[in-house]
């Protein structure tokens, strides 16, 4: 359960309205200590409240004597990380607090650490991706003379919506999430528009490419959000533009089309990738959407 603030009522309301879901990968692991989860995708925070995640970070002591172990966030590039693409690191981490910061765990036992996200209430931090490491240590103590760390990463991505006003960062697609709902095989195609963002002072030259389902053992070029298939084939989906001059300071507009082919197999809820990225290795990305009349 989720909860906001400090209404249960409230939490599940906002659950089931910003789609709040979060995609719990393996286990961190270092000698004597492991985390679950040891990763994670968590996507529709809102802003301006305090969100607490559905599952809380577990932390398994596999050593005969007891360790007492700190939780802390940190900036990937900080513990030798980097963000994965189409990210960029979490602004700032008092943002990211846990219940409790320290615990001491038994011998060959366990403690449960909650996690909690609190954004500013500030529209330019709507659509937005962000990748941030939670620092797991165990503080040296007894025949334990040095510290274990383990450093799982989390990617972060806020509510999606049409702002008047640019997103934070150098670049940015608005919308982040765009829905194409109830297509109807073999029927014309229907349109969306986004926005790409150029908040540099310089000009960037764009290139707007449409990723689906990745060929054979390729990895996708963003996870997969948690309840979605990859869309088969990205030739259903165009961008027009696929390249852009942006301005300093200023927003270009890219139309994606989106036309389900005439057959008996396709149904299904889908997600493909719009990819924008510059000359100047800037990158941001929106997810796009598609279920079918025959889901």
């Amino acid at each position: 359960m989720i909860t906001q603030g400090h209404s249960m009522k409230r939490g599940v309301a906002w659950l089931a309205a910003a789609g709040f879901c979060a995609v719990w990968a393996a286990s961190a692991l270092a000698a004597g200590m492991r985390v679950q989860p040891g990763g994670a995708l968590i996507q529709g925070l809102p802003v301006g409240h305090r969100s607490e995640l559905p599952v809380p970070i577990t932390i398994f002591n596999d050593d005969p004597e007891e360790r007492t172990v700190q939780v802390t966030a940190v900036r990937p590039s900080e513990v030798g990380a980097e963000a994965p693409r189409g990210y960029a690191e979490l602004p700032d981490t008092s943002w990211i607090a846990f219940s409790p910061q320290s615990l001491a765990i038994p011998p060959l036992s366990q403690g449960q650490v909650k996690m909690f996200v609190t954004l500013p209430g500030d529209t330019a931090l709507l659509n937005q991706h962000w990748s941030v490491s939670l620092a797991v240590r165990a503080v040296p103590g007894g025949k334990q003379q040095i510290g274990l760390a383990i450093y799982p990463r989390f990617e972060m991505e806020t509510g999606a919506d049409r702002t008047a006003a640019p997103p934070l960062g150098p670049i940015a697609v608005s919308p982040s999430v765009v829905a194409f709902e109830r297509i109807q095989p073999g029927a014309a195609a229907r349109q969306a528009t986004l926005r790409v963002w150029n908040n540099t002072d310089d000009w960037l030259k764009c290139r707007a490419t449409v990723h689906g389902r990745p060929d054979g053992d390729g990895r996708p070029i963003v996870a997969l959000s948690n309840g979605w298939s990859w869309l088969p084939d990205a030739s259903w989906l165009c961008a027009d533009p696929e390249s852009l001059d942006i301005a300093p300071k200023s927003s270009a507009d890219v139309t994606v089309s989106v036309a389900v082919p005439d057959g008996n197999n396709y149904g299904g809820a889908w997600e493909a990738v719009l990819f924008v990225e510059t000359e100047k290795d800037l990158e941001a990305f929106a997810r796009l959407r598609i279920t079918t009349n025959s889901r």
